[in-house]
């Protein structure tokens, strides 16, 4: 993950917000501790414009933001945060199609493809195009004038984005906590899973527009056109794809959340045959004392790597003390006090920490397949034979993914 800050005012007193960056960055650090970067703009009419972006390097090198690109009549200035999957793809779309040169990319980064798919074929185009989880803000500047500010989330809003707009300042960043004391008291949105929100300066006002742009509904009425063994085909090859894409292409140390349940066993099975015959390294913590241990996730993500010859299974735990010291770290995280999320959040904190410190970066796990496939013992209260039971089930689950960043 990286961190995202970004700072406009059209007012005089903005410039002690600006003044904040260096302060916001170093809240963000903990998101990106491979490196950082800002910009600060000043345009025609008192507009001034600062970005900041703390790094965690997975796709190419020396990939520093913010990072800007000029078109004929336009400048871009970009942060983002998270992964483009099919940035190779697109590079040589890019490159095919003439938009720019070769010349004009100067590391492996997809931020890099994600800007010029923006600053030549737009954000409609661009949001259509890509696949990845991410969060970013374009600063688009025609001559010495600001046109407008572009903040986008990924379609299921895995990776975070929040705003403010008060008395002609902006701030936007990717947690709370990197607003600084004086910008606490402005009223804090999210920017909202599959949205594209365009910033425009109107007699010294901000304008917000919004514009959904992906519906994670399919009718389910297209079931009925297809056979068991289709429909099942179909997710297998989808399911197989998705964990080929995420898989880091350059030398980084990848891992898998293995809790033994049938979400994490599957992807560590896909990840594990197409790392074959390399190692693949799967972790797990144990957070509670059971009776049984074979009632418990300890012991099932134990069982499940011990039947692949290529995983190197690790297991943790910690104590009830950990836990504690732990707590207020994982509500500043997550930015809630809910008790499932807090709940959950506690041995995924500790379980990450662990992890972070033997080297690794990315992690695969299976979160989304409750939600997608109805795996929450909630859904078992709907019997399939009653109408009045699927019309319900259906609008709980489309309720579920349409909330899925929270739910």
């Amino acid at each position: 993950m990286c961190g995202i800050i970004v700072a406009a005012s059209a007012s005089t007193c903005g410039s002690g917000l600006l003044d904040d960056m260096q302060r916001s960055l170093e809240k963000l650090r903990h998101r990106g501790p491979d490196g950082s970067g800002a910009l600060v703009s000043s345009e025609e009419g008192g507009i001034m414009v600062s970005l900041g972006h703390t790094l965690l390097s997975i796709v190419g090198d020396n990939a520093t933001q913010p990072i800007t690109c000029s078109t004929k009549n336009r400048k871009y200035h970009l942060v983002h945060n998270g992964e483009v999957y099919n940035h190779r793809e697109l590079r040589e779309r890019i490159l095919a199609e003439k938009w720019c040169s070769c010349a004009d990319f100067e590391t492996g980064s997809d931020s890099e493809v994600l800007l010029a798919c923006l600053a030549y074929k737009g954000v409609n185009w661009t949001l259509e195009h890509v696949r990845g989880m991410f969060a970013f803000v374009l600063v688009e500047i025609q001559g010495d004038s600001l046109v407008k500010i572009i903040m986008s989330r990924d379609p299921f809003g895995i990776k975070p984005l929040c705003y403010a707009i008060s008395q002609g300042n902006v701030i936007i960043s990717s947690e709370i906590s990197a607003f600084t004391e004086d910008m606490l008291c402005l009223a804090v949105s999210d920017v909202l899973p599959s949205r594209s929100m365009e910033l425009s300066l109107v007699a010294g006002e901000w304008v917000l527009r919004e514009k959904s742009y992906f519906d994670p509904i399919i009718s389910s009425s297209m079931s009925g056109e297809y056979g068991d063994d289709i429909i099942c085909s179909s997710i297998q090859k989808a399911l197989v794809e998705a964990v080929r894409i995420r898989m880091p292409a350059k030398k980084v140390n990848m891992g898998v959340l293995l809790s033994g349940g049938l979400d994490s066993s599957l992807i560590t099975g896909i990840a594990a045959d197409l790392l074959h015959p390399s190692t693949l390294n799967t972790f797990n913590i144990k957070y509670h004392t059971s009776s049984d241990e074979t009632e418990d996730d300890y012991y099932f993500a134990g069982l499940v790597a011990g039947k692949m010859s290529n995983v190197d299974h690790e297991q943790f735990s910690f104590t009830f003390e950990e836990g504690l010291e732990a707590l207020p770290k994982v509500i500043r995280c997550i930015e809630t006090v809910d008790p499932a999320m807090v709940r959950a959040g506690v041995p995924l904190y500790i379980l990450s920490g662990k992890i972070a410190r033997k080297g690794f970066k990315v992690l695969l796990c299976g979160e989304g397949a409750d939600e997608t496939f109805a795996g929450y013992r909630l859904f078992e209260k709907f019997h399939p034979s009653l109408a009045r039971d699927c019309d319900e089930f259906e609008a709980e689950l489309e309720r579920r993914l349409r909330n899925i960043d929270t739910s």
